[in-house]
């Protein structure tokens, strides 16, 4: 896991610090925040904690999301204002804007997925659904991502290709460890296949594992993937249904907050593509970056993922005048 902390340690003195009080999900220009007497530039995607004060640059600005109610505040160029969960002190210091308002389901998910992570948004929930990264390591570069949440019952496996190989042969696997009966079993050619829709459909809110063996010379049969999922829970599914709205929007602040939703609830499969669009549309924002390497190492993108940490630490640097 990559991580770079782009803001200072908790404010100190505050009822309960460890809730944020706003996600930053534009800046306008230069703008810094201080906390404990420390100061920091300000980063989108970074989080807010109450009594944090903010100021804009004379030609800046940024805009928050409140994660109390999800109502959107620009502070003005040139101004100050203390952060705390209905918004700026002083008020006048900002404006209400307009922008799609999170549905109150999700904005507790984001409360709970940000709770005790101060230094950023995206950069810091990265990856925190279930699944054991010992097990991910040796499960790198499948799809879906190891330990991701699907939101369909009939999913498709890809993994590696394996040079020489002509034929793989797919298991899916009950999620209990150990030997047990496959649920399924498959041979295919290429290194990809679909659950077939002809089958049962895998229960709501289950785990799952599987693995593909390569038939070797001589006719033995080696574990070349294998992987880990669990499928949404009817109640996860309705929830999560509210954060699509955001997700296919054209609204950059409603893609990180679909993105963080998604990676809180473990759903890796629709998170990466967002902070994949975040990353285009900022691309001075180390968060994504930093997002974009946690999640390009999950998925063995090892290229990838290097290029995006060494652009994160750039980023960072650069923010803060190093």
């Amino acid at each position: 896991m990559f991580a770079i902390v782009l803001l200072p340690a908790v404010l100190a003195g505050q009822a309960d610090p460890k809730v944020p009080a706003a996600l930053v999900v534009g800046l306008q220009g230069p703008a810094a925040v201080e906390r404990s007497g420390s100061k920091s530039a300000a980063a989108e995607g970074g989080l807010l904690l109450p009594g944090d004060k903010v100021t804009a640059g004379e030609k800046g600005g940024l805009t928050v999301v409140l994660l109390s109610d999800g109502r959107r505040l620009r502070l003005k160029p040139g101004k100050s204002a203390a952060v705390g969960e209905k918004g700026f002190d002083p008020a006048e210091a900002g404006e209400e804007v307009d922008g799609p308002r999170p549905d109150p389901a999700l904005l507790r998910t984001l409360r709970d997925a940000y709770r005790g992570r101060p230094s950023g948004g995206g950069a810091t929930t990265v990856l925190r659904g279930p699944g054991d990264e010992r097990e991910a390591a040796r499960a790198r570069g499948v799809t879906p991502m190891y330990g991701t949440r699907v939101l369909t019952d009939h999913p498709t496996l890809a993994w590696p290709a394996v040079p020489g190989v002509k034929e793989y042969r797919v298991e899916l696997l009950p999620g209990s460890e150990g030997e047990v009966r496959p649920l399924w079993r498959a041979v295919t050619a290429e290194p990809r296949l679909s659950y077939p829709e002809e089958e049962k459909v895998l229960d709501r809110g289950g785990k799952f594992r599987w693995r593909v063996g390569a038939l070797r010379e001589g006719g033995k049969e080696e574990v070349v993937a294998e992987g880990k999922f669990f499928t949404a829970s009817d109640r996860e599914l309705e929830r999560l249904s509210k954060v699509r709205r955001l997700a296919e929007g054209d609204d950059p602040a409603g893609w990180l907050l679909a993105a963080d939703a998604y990676d809180a609830s473990g759903v890796y499969g629709k998170a990466l593509p967002l902070y994949e669009k975040l990353a285009a549309h900022s691309p001075g924002a180390a968060n994504y970056q930093l997002a974009l390497a946690a999640y390009y190492a999950r998925a063995g993108r090892d290229a990838d993922a290097k290029k995006a940490a060494e652009r994160a630490k750039e980023l960072a640097a650069k923010a803060e005048g190093k």
